[in-house]
């Protein structure tokens, strides 16, 4: 049995651990956890240097892996410590990203807890690159499957001393309790020189984001923080199933734990629902009161456009906010975000959807507009992605003439457009994504909503960047994407109609 005995400045009770857990490993703070995971990769790489970085400068590299003969950087790996939050795909590109800068083709991944689905996705569609993710789940299997002897040797390096108090990530130091005016927290010792604090009370519940432990927050709490009213908040995590109501007592689902939620209890008001301080919720907008912003139907829409509601409902469709159902429109999930509400007919049940006033200044709606009434559109401000957008342009021009008249930048892109010509299935070439940010698909296709990207100069570093920042903003706005490589293009008529039919479009 090991015993850890944890006197310090900051009052923590000795605790016994005599062995490993999945607990243990999640309430282990942040730097002893890339302790730990440096640990583990040095027991797997044999001939490999592996090392800490910096804490603080680490340029989202938490530890290196260089090869012992040839000095080479051969790995890099990043280390979340999340108590109850999954990685998302954010983390997993951003990661994506340093491996390119640095030409690293393998990368280790490695978290207390799990990711999510679109990050797996994500981490499995990067041509080229290998990232292995590696949760709390897989380290406690790595552990177990050591001689026992170096089992307990790891735990007692893990565990010595004070292994729960969280490290300032600016000073590199252990952190001291404070008392502050309603509540105690950690801060640093390097006070008032370092102000990075910690919220005692929350410890245990939070979760760590670039090495900074972010608090949860009640419902209520929440609502504030976005500036809406309570009750629109909780009417929409009822909607998104995030919560459901059983004897009058707010509850988390399943699919609601799994964006975050916990429940937490005081004597004041006993058990309730919390959620993390910088969860991503997209809601309805509200009026400085407070209050919801009025709603409004297609038919006001197309007055201020002057266009039909008919006209005005089919550019919505094409723009993937709304679908066609049996009868009427119905409300897709991007159009959702967009602050729709399905509602139906008093008299004939007719289902249709209405939108907040401010859907008239969406940018994406006024530039379709503009192209469906041939008007002119007013250009945006230069980005960073319009100069990427324009400097790929120029350098691969579209000069390949496909069956139907497109103009296409390669000639495997015109073997595309052309099996989608003749199977007459109507696209778009290079149609702008509906969002804020200037990027455009190589083929669009109404019908299914689905976006069609062919990838093919994965010798250029330029575009493998490029490439994995248009991955990123489909999987963040859940856009349908078909992606065809080169070995694809010479098989379009096997590979394309069993991806198409996935999304409701039919070839044959």
């Amino acid at each position: 049995m090991i015993q850890t005995t944890q006197k310090n400045n900051n009052d923590i009770e000795p605790k016994i651990v005599n062995k490993w857990s999945l607990e243990l490993i999640r309430e282990i703070e942040w730097k002893r956890f890339e302790i730990l995971c440096k640990e583990l990769l040095t027991y797997k790489n044999k001939n490999i240097i592996v090392a800490l970085t910096n804490s603080g400068g680490d340029d989202g590299v938490d530890i290196t892996l260089i090869h012992k003969e040839y000095k080479k950087l051969v790995s890099i790996a990043q280390c979340k410590s999340f108590y109850n939050k999954k990685v998302g795909v954010k983390y997993i590109s951003e990661f994506t990203g340093v491996m390119l800068q640095k030409n690293i083709k393998k990368g280790y991944f490695m978290t207390s807890n799990e990711f999510t689905d679109e990050a797996i996705s994500f981490a499995k569609s990067i041509d080229k690159l290998t990232i292995q993710l590696v949760t709390g789940v897989v380290i406690i299997n790595i552990i177990n499957n050591l001689p026992e002897d170096q089992q307990v040797k790891l735990l007692r390096k893990i565990t010595r001393g004070d292994y729960k108090t969280p490290t300032c990530s600016s000073c590199d130091i252990k952190m001291v309790s404070r008392k502050g005016k309603n509540s105690e927290f950690w801060g640093c010792s390097h006070f008032p020189k370092c102000r990075i604090t910690i919220n005692k009370h929350y410890q245990k519940k939070l979760h760590v984001k670039n090495n900074i432990v972010m608090k949860q927050i009640s419902t209520t709490a929440l609502a504030k923080k976005l500036g809406i009213a309570s009750k629109a908040l909780f009417a929409y995590l009822l909607e998104s199933g995030l919560i459901e109501k059983a004897d009058k007592v707010w509850q988390l689902t399943t699919k609601g734990k799994h964006k975050g939620g916990d429940y937490k209890e005081s004597k004041q008001y006993g058990k309730y629902i919390v959620w993390p301080e910088d969860i991503n919720i997209e809601i309805v907008p509200q009026s400085p009161d407070n209050t919801q912003i009025p709603l409004v139907s297609t038919t006001t829409i197309g007055r201020q456009f002057e266009l039909s509601p008919t006209k005005v409902n089919f550019i919505l469709s094409e723009l993937g906010w709304v679908k066609k159902g049996l009868k009427g429109w119905l409300i897709t999930d991007q159009g959702k975000k967009q602050g729709g509400i399905q509602d139906e007919d008093n008299r004939s049940g007719v289902p249709y959807v209405r939108w907040p006033e401010s859907i008239t200044d969406a940018k994406s709606l006024k530039e379709t507009v503009g192209h469906v009434k041939g008007t002119e559109t007013v250009f945006s401000p230069v980005t960073q992605d319009i100069k990427e957008e324009v400097s790929f342009r120029d350098k691969f021009e579209a000069k390949h003439r496909s069956a139907d008249g497109h103009f296409v930048r390669s000639k495997a892109e015109m073997l595309i457009d052309n099996w989608l010509y003749m199977a007459e299935i109507v696209h778009a070439y290079e149609r702008k994504l509906p969002i804020e940010e200037d990027v455009y698909s190589d083929f669009y296709i109404p019908t299914g909503k689905v976006y069609i990207e062919y990838w093919g100069y994965e010798n250029d570093p330029k575009y493998l960047v490029r490439k994995q920042k248009k991955i990123a903003l489909y999987m963040k706005y859940g856009f349908n994407l078909i992606e065809l490589q080169d070995k694809d293009v010479q098989n379009l008529d096997d590979i394309l109609p069993r991806l198409l039919l996935k999304y409701g479009v039919q070839a044959y």
